[in-house]
């Protein structure tokens, strides 16, 4: 099930709380591990939404497709 908008908030604010002035931790390993942890807040996000495509067909019909976002 895909994070609510308030769920990648509350993730992200737990990252930065738990790194904010951390003399254990280097930048270099604060950096990586937060481009890390929010590319997967992101990607929990949309991963598994339920979606909505609209387009044309080859012969100018409108159509109209749904399906659940994956991870490729």
């Amino acid at each position: 099930m895909a994070l609510t908008r308030q769920t990648a908030k509350v993730q992200v604010k737990q990252l930065l709380d738990s790194h904010s002035n951390n003399p254990e931790i280097t930048p270099e390993e604060a950096r990586q591990e937060f481009a890390d942890t929010i590319v997967d807040i992101v990607f929990d996000c949309f991963i598994g939404r339920t979606t909505q495509v609209n387009g044309v067909s080859s012969d100018g019909a409108t159509v109209t497709g749904t399906g659940i976002i994956q991870e490729t």
